[in-house]
């Protein structure tokens, strides 16, 4: 089973990969135990959990995917919650039964309003991984060629047996915390990270390859903001949800 753990500093669901990639269901969002959506918790790094008891189960019940491999899990999470004691105790767990997760830490140097160095006596939180007997690697989270590479390697080697890898992508978000944040960062400091934004990064290197010209750039950005007007128009004219659909795709035994 092929997994993610997803982020946004503080806000964590884990995602069954394998399940939208491998098993042919890739719009399947359904939650529970056979759906894509393996659950998230209240606690910021409290979904490690989910990633280590699926997929120890997933090894007990033999469940394999049609490829005939048990695959490996992703869990993503943001540079605060390498601080939360559940974080520290999945990844251990992950090591010791040699669990195929790959842990990322998607390094954005703030937690909420608090620059993360002043409050760890360690620059890289990827060389945690060595307290766990587990490789550490730290990659630009800005580089989308970067993240891929490092992310396959880690999945190749969980996929042979050798157990979890912590990654780190050293990356940036633009804005504060949630909107209407008065934002503590040096304005200078944004400035320089908007420079490596990932995506024109990207796209210079599909032209310099050769892969991308200006018309197909431009037929992908039309595309894109088509999407996204036909999204927020059927967001407007839908009506709410009635009450009974409160616990739809809610997992329960």
């Amino acid at each position: 089973m092929i997994g993610m753990w997803q982020v946004c500093d503080d806000c964590w669901t884990y995602y069954a990969l394998e399940r939208f990639t491998e098993w042919g269901i890739a719009n399947d969002r359904r939650a529970g135990r056979d759906g894509a959506n393996l659950g998230s918790d209240w606690l910021g790094g409290g979904s490690g959990k989910v990633s280590d008891g699926a997929h120890d189960q997933e090894a007990r019940r033999g469940r394999e995917s049609p490829q005939g491999n048990q695959g490996d899990a992703e869990e993503d999470r943001g540079d605060i919650q390498g601080a939360e004691a559940e974080v520290h105790e999945s990844i251990n767990i992950a090591s010791a039964f040699d669990l195929p997760v790959i842990y990322i830490c998607e390094n954005n140097l703030y937690g909420v309003g608090t620059y993360q160095p002043k409050v760890r006596g360690i620059e890289d939180i990827a060389d945690r991984a060595a307290g766990y007997g587990i490789p550490g690697v730290i990659a630009d989270g800005n580089d989308i060629m970067a993240v891929y590479n490092a992310t396959a390697e880690a999945a190749q080697r969980a996929r042979k047996g050798k157990g979890p890898t912590l990654l780190e992508f050293k990356t940036y978000r633009w804005y504060p915390h949630f909107e209407g944040d008065k934002d503590p960062r040096p304005p200078e400091e944004v400035a320089s990270w908007k420079e490596k934004e990932p995506i024109n990064r990207f796209r210079k290197v599909l032209f310099k390859d050769n892969i991308l010209d200006v018309k197909k750039n431009k037929e992908i950005i039309d595309t894109i903001k088509e999407e996204v007007r036909v999204a927020v128009k059927f967001a407007h004219e839908s009506k709410e949800p009635e009450l009974s659909e409160a616990l739809t795709d809610v997992y329960k035994q």
